[in-house]
């Protein structure tokens, strides 16, 4: 016989074998969320392979959530007997936290003819992402804390990581009198430990340990973040806040007869009456008046009215009119008096002293008589020939910004001596009045305006007003003789960013 010969026929590649994911037999934790694919290609006809596909599931028989499939897919040539190229992963989305992920492969070589799939090979991701903001912020375990009643309060947070089995293990936590954090640095605690906490779950609580606070009302925000087991850390949280608990505010707008600080009254047992704010929203439940002749009250004292229960007054609205009960008013004489008020809420905190108001007693009984044209001693007296003023002329508003509006306008009155003592204007969204009233002055006295002159400057007193918003007002005056004008025209007043 001759030596032995030998021949192979034609057929396919052999199953690819060695698989590796990011270089690694079966690794176990993957960090990259895109890794790379490669396996070895053997040919009994040694040709080169030149396609590839690849399969990616959940399950290992293939029949769970398919993550890839790639199809028949171009590669490098892949020597026979080679390794090839890696191959990156393209499907799905993987999951970060410590998901099994099995895979195979298949190769065709230069003649097309389609390998046998591979055996199985798995991977297992983590990837540390980054915690979540820290969520439901609580501070002495409420979402809404407007009466803190400790200057040493505790907050708490919710931890939450995309990788299910991470931890908190540090927090940083910020206090300031600002909600932008650019105001006084209460608190700044650093990175701190604090015990672990599971993913999902609130945090220990965390005991406030910056500069001293008081109960004095005050409003602080604050925020916090969370570092995980690998030392990945969150952005901050949304921003939280809490008030201390502390007294009403000193009242504002104090008013008596609805006027404010008004030149002349015509009741001698005039109503006060003034607006109730409180840091911690309570409502007033108590008042006390004094009315003095003295500015810094140290004078005669007309009413001390001592502490007074009253209709409950919530907070940010006016309070019920409070008849005067002191010493009578005589009604005889130009007088003007001094007054000051303060609110007791209903956990018995109670307010500073409001600014000082007055009122002017101007009613002796001639003159109650001119305006009225009553009765008196059985003898009917009728008023004097008297006309009202005219309508008020060149409206001005002056300094126009949304954060500053002066007003003005000329007084007219045909009867040449008499002047404007008192002033009503109205701000309105709509030119015909009928829109969202922002501000109504009410009758409020002025310094005396003789006639065809301008008023001196009126500042607005409403609601707050938006920048590059139209807004519409008119104005009206009251004389010397009790009598007023008709409403000027209406202009309109469009507040900027700057004045103007």
């Amino acid at each position: 016989w001759s030596s032995t010969a030998q021949f192979t026929m034609s057929g396919p590649p052999n199953a690819p074998s060695d698989l590796l994911t990011e270089g690694q037999t079966n690794p176990t934790t993957v960090t990259n969320l895109a890794p790379k694919f490669s396996a070895i290609h053997t040919d009994p006809n040694e040709d080169s392979a030149i396609y590839y596909e690849i399969h990616v599931n959940t399950n290992d028989s293939f029949t769970g959530t398919e993550m890839w499939n790639s199809s028949k897919t171009s590669i490098s040539s892949i020597t026979n007997g080679s390794r090839s190229s890696n191959i990156t992963y393209n499907g799905s989305a993987l999951s970060p936290s410590y998901t099994t992920y099995y895979w195979r492969i298949r190769f065709w070589d230069t003649d097309d003819n389609m390998s046998d799939w591979s055996s199985t090979a798995q991977f297992t991701t983590y990837s540390n992402a980054t915690p979540y903001a820290p969520s439901s912020l609580q501070t002495q375990g409420s979402t809404d804390s407007k009466k803190v009643s400790t200057t040493t309060p505790y907050f708490s947070a919710i931890f939450t990581d995309p990788n299910a089995s991470d931890t908190g293990e540090y927090y940083e936590i910020e206090v300031n009198t600002e909600d932008s954090f650019t105001g006084t640095v209460m608190w700044s605690s650093g990175k701190s430990s604090i015990s672990s906490i599971t993913n999902g779950s609130r945090s220990s609580n965390i005991t406030y340990n910056g500069s001293t606070l008081q109960l004095d009302g005050t409003t602080y925000y604050w925020r916090i973040r969370f570092w995980d087991n690998a030392d990945a850390v969150s952005s901050w949280s949304p921003t939280a806040q809490f008030t201390m608990l502390g007294p009403p505010n000193s009242p504002l707008n104090l008013t008596v007869d609805e006027m404010k600080n008004p030149m002349r009254i015509t009741s001698l047992t005039p109503n006060f009456s003034a607006m109730h704010t409180d840091p911690n929203e309570d409502s007033a439940t108590h008042y006390e008046i004094h009315v003095n002749t003295n500015q810094n009250f140290n004078g005669t004292v007309m009413w001390n009215s001592g502490k007074k229960s009253m209709t409950s007054t919530p907070s940010g609205t006016k309070s019920p009119d409070i008849p005067y009960n002191g010493t009578p008013l005589t009604g005889t004489s130009d007088t003007t008096y001094y007054w000051r008020i303060r609110f007791w809420v209903s956990d018995n905190e109670v307010s500073e002293w409001s600014p000082v108001a007055t009122f002017t007693d101007y009613i002796d009984d001639k003159q109650y008589i001119q305006m009225e044209g009553v009765l008196l001693k059985g003898v009917k007296i009728n008023p004097p020939a008297n006309l009202p003023p005219s309508a008020p002329t060149n409206l001005n508003p002056h300094s126009v910004s949304a954060f500053w509006i002066t007003f003005s306008a000329q007084f007219n009155d045909p009867d040449i001596d008499d002047t404007g003592v008192y002033y009503q204007i109205e701000v309105n969204t709509n030119e015909t009045f009928t829109g969202t009233v922002m501000w109504d002055s009410g009758k409020t006295s002025i310094a005396p305006i003789a006639n065809g002159t301008q008023s001196s400057n009126i500042e607005y007193d409403g609601s707050s007003l938006s920048k590059n918003v139209t807004y519409y007002w008119r104005i009206k005056f009251w004389d010397n003789k009790g009598l007023y004008s008709p409403w000027s025209v209406s202009t309109c007043v469009v507040p900027s960013g700057q004045g103007q």
